[in-house]
């Protein structure tokens, strides 16, 4: 078993009906038939709210956290490592926490939409692309 950590990019996505949303719920569904622990960073939780009220999917939203997601509570250890991975290089701040949250967290692969993201972190962590 293993402990996947998802992009916001993610649950937006699946939440707004969007393109890719049937991939990204196709890699939730696989991970669930592997036994695999699905977490979501709390520091995304504003970040998919407010995507969440845009699209009047909030109560989605709310179901969406209380299926079988573990949230994963960022502090101060991943802020430190995340401004280490940081490190003025021009990367997102808070695609470097999410990083950070899965360095600190056993977090064996993050799964995400964004392309930069994956070639910027991928020596950092396992990341998978969906699409």
């Amino acid at each position: 078993m293993e402990k996947i950590l998802i992009d916001s990019n993610i649950v937006i996505e699946i939440l707004g009906e969007r393109t890719k949303s049937e991939d990204c719920k196709n890699i939730l569904f696989d991970n669930q038939e592997l036994n695999n622990t699905i977490c979501l960073s709390s520091s995304s939780l504003p970040i998919i709210f407010h995507h969440a009220q845009s699209l009047g999917a909030v109560e989605g939203f709310r179901e969406f956290l209380n299926s079988e997601i573990e949230v994963i509570y960022s502090d101060k250890k991943d802020f430190d490592k995340a401004l280490e991975i940081f490190g003025g290089n021009g990367y997102d701040f808070e695609d470097a926490l999410q990083i950070a949250c899965c360095l600190n967290n056993d977090i064996t692969t993050f799964i995400t939409l964004d392309k930069n993201l994956k070639k910027r972190f991928s020596k950092f962590q396992k990341i998978k692309l969906v699409g």
